[in-house]
């Protein structure tokens, strides 16, 4: 029965994924990119580690711009014209239409669902220390070595099971180039 059934099960295990990518394109194929990631970011695993790499990444890059001098104006300004990064402009384009409404900046980052929820209470601690160069730094570095943990705790979970998935995928392609030739011996 397998062995008949063999490249229907093949078919699928191309088909369901190309699908998913199709259908995932065409549903975000007209959205800026800060609403795709906003989207990935309200997944349980995924959406964690985005907000993480990408609250480490606006912490360091607006305190390493505050030690050098820069008001924080300056600072959004420089982070949202990264070229590498273009979901921030629209995400910092938020946060100053929030400051110009009369907002405090710590409850102006709340509103942004790619970066991590702890990321205001930092900057309003920070603002009322007047560090706050350096409390962005700290927190930059957790919220990294956060990153590079939870990530490496995922690999060594997933590593053995891939190890197993591929062991069988030879396993069954060995299997399906032997078990004809097995059956014409029987015959003979």
């Amino acid at each position: 029965w397998f062995q008949d059934h063999l490249q229907d099960f093949l078919l699928l295990a191309i088909a369901i994924p190309l699908l998913i990518a199709f259908m995932l394109y065409r549903r975000f194929r007209k959205k800026s990119k800060y609403e795709v990631i906003a989207f990935f970011s309200r997944f349980p695993l995924v959406g964690y580690l985005l907000r993480l790499w990408n609250t480490y990444y606006i912490s360091y890059q607006i305190s390493q711009l505050l030690k050098n001098g820069h008001s924080l104006s300056e600072c959004l300004q420089f982070v949202s014209e990264d070229p590498e990064q273009p979901f921030l402009q629209e995400a910092i384009g938020i946060v100053k239409e929030e400051l110009l409404a009369g907002i405090p900046l710590a409850l102006a980052v709340e509103k942004i669902e790619i970066w991590q929820r702890e990321f205001s209470s930092v900057i309003s601690h920070g603002q009322l220390t007047g560090n706050l160069d350096i409390e962005l730094e700290t927190y930059s570095q957790l919220c990294f070595d956060l990153f590079f943990e939870k990530t490496s705790s995922l690999l060594r979970k997933v590593q053995p099971i891939l190890f197993v998935l591929i062991g069988l995928w030879i396993l069954l392609l060995y299997l399906s180039f032997m078990l004809p030739s097995f059956q014409m011996i029987q015959y003979l």
